[in-house]
Formats: C-alpha cells, structure tokens, sequence
C-alpha cells in the first residue's frame, strides 16, 4: 500500500525533504533537487506521469523525475541520478513546496476543537529552518533535534518565534511598525515549553522567513547550531512579561512590541 510505501521513503531519505502519497507514487520535494516521485511496481514514466498529475492538481507545473525504488539501495541510484541533473533545476521555492504538500490537506495535528497553526505555514517554516540549520537539525541539550520537530507548535517553534522577534524588534520599530510579524501562543501544559503556537500572522512570508533565518543563524557556535540560548530567551520573556503566571492563558505577541 502507499501508506506503507511512504512510511520506507521517509526512513530512506531522512530529514530535509517533504514527503507526501499521492494516487500511485510518493511525491518528494527537496529545495536543491526538485519534484521526485517514487513507487515500487510500475515504470519510471508512469511514477513521473503519476507525480505530475499530483502536481497539476495542486495547480503547479514543474517537472517531476520518476523512480521504481523498492529497498534503500535504490535511493543512492535516485540520488545520484538527481545530482547530475541538479545543476540545471531552478530551486524550489518554500511556497511552491508547502502548495504542493498541502494541496487537499484536511487533516489536523491538533485535538479537535484546538486552534491550529495551518499545515501550509509550517511546511514553508520547516523550508526555511531546514535551509539556515541543515538538514540535519539543531543542538539542544546536547541532543540533535531534526527540523520536523525544530517547527512542532508544542515543541520548539514558540522559542524560535519569540527569540526571532526579540532580534528582529529593533528593525520593526525603527521601521515604524513596518515589517512585522503577530504570533499566537495558548499555554498548553502538554507543550514542552508550557505554549503552543495557535496562529501565526504576517503581511508576506519573508517577513516572517527572515528573521526566523537571522536568528538560527545567530546561533551557530564552532559550526554547530545550538538553541540552548533560545529557551532562555524564552523563559526570560515568559518571566519579564509576567506570562509565566497560571492565570495567563492565552496571549498575542507583535514582534514590533516583543
């Protein structure tokens, strides 16, 4: 079945893609290399043609390479086939990944009746996280966390968020106001850091994209990005605002007043 087949793409190929089953492949999506789509019966065109349709539905026109993978020895043979032509492909846009893995996405990670941030606002995020830290994550208490929970609404994105508007409050303010982004947290006792993330607002992604890249970037130390400092900033702001109190429960933060 697909759902199974994704399951073995996801464990082959690791962090640093986007993933999703479409009617008759696995549809990947990676910023350097392109559309892929992989199944395990059938032949390459018909995997490509497969993909493709995915992707006309979703509204977008892009090429897609198509690939009979059946065990993890056929995903070095699908790298290496990508790598030769990756040099000729425009990159990927974080918006044209999130349209195509979002396209028909009804489903949501939250309880019912919990407000959600949308799936496609975190699969552009997760893009641009993946893209200043590397695919293979960030340090944080010396354990590597990959970029699938970096952007979690319950694990880490509220530090990332809250620490990319503390860098950034300057600019805005500078700027009038101008440039911004709003971020909603609820305080959630199952969260690692106490908040979830509900909502997340801003006038165009790269004003949320960038300071989110400015400050992981910041947060390299000797070649290794460590996020131990985020979570103080963090738990500095809960305590300097007063939002570390039990009668707090839900909260809006401009990063132009953070």
């Amino acid at each position: 079945m697909i759902e199974g087949y994704e399951g073995k793409v996801r464990s082959w190929l690791g962090d640093g893609f986007s993933i999703k089953s479409v009617d008759g492949a696995v549809l990947v999506a990676s910023q350097p290399l392109g559309f892929s789509a992989l199944a395990e019966t059938g032949t390459s065109e018909e995997v490509a043609q497969a993909g493709a349709a995915a992707l006309r539905a979703a509204g977008i026109d892009a090429p897609v390479s198509g690939f009979v993978v059946r065990d993890a020895g056929g995903v070095d043979m699908m790298f290496a086939a990508l790598a030769r032509t990756a040099a000729s492909k425009m990159p990927l846009s974080p918006e044209t990944i999130a349209k195509a893995m979002s396209a028909g996405e009804k489903r949501d990670n939250m309880r019912p009746g919990r407000k959600a941030v949308p799936q496609t606002t975190l699969t552009m995020i997760e893009a641009c996280v993946t893209g200043a830290v590397g695919t293979e994550g960030a340090m944080l208490s010396g354990l590597r966390i990959p970029p699938h929970d970096l952007v979690s609404p319950t694990f880490f994105l509220p530090a990332i968020l809250i620490s990319a508007g503390n860098s950034w409050a300057m600019p805005v303010a500078a700027s009038g106001g101008r440039g911004g982004f709003l971020t909603r947290l609820k305080k959630d006792p199952e969260a690692i850091l106490g908040y979830r993330v509900t909502d997340i607002e801003a006038a165009a992604p790269l004003l949320l994209f960038v300071p989110i890249a400015n400050a992981l970037r910041n947060s390299f130390y000797h070649g290794e990005c460590v996020l131990d400092p985020m979570v103080e900033t963090f738990a500095w702001f809960l305590g300097a605002n007063g939002l570390d109190e039990e009668e707090i429960d839900e909260l809006d933060v401009r990063v132009s007043t953070s």
